[in-house]
């Protein structure tokens, strides 16, 4: 990471509210400490789909499942 990284406001929220982060420390964690916050966020997917049913996936859901797109994408080692 090259430290000009930031989130928006939603998932500033987010990674402070679900994931106790500051977006500080959610940008300077090792690699493989992405791996927790991934499956943070997971479980977070699972329980918020569970909850939706047939339904729209509520936003706490749709922010978690933003999150790993985040992690997994320009922040990832196979990038």
């Amino acid at each position: 990471m090259n430290g000009e990284e930031k989130l928006t406001e939603q998932q500033l929220e987010f990674v402070s509210r679900e994931l106790g982060l500051t977006e500080e420390k959610f940008f300077k964690r090792k690699e493989n400490d992405y791996d927790q916050l991934i499956e943070e966020c997971a479980s977070i997917e699972v329980e918020e789909t569970i909850k939706a049913g047939d339904g729209e996936l509520s936003q706490r859901g749709v922010m978690a499942v933003e999150m790993v797109d985040l992690i997994h994408g320009p922040y990832s080692e196979d990038e």
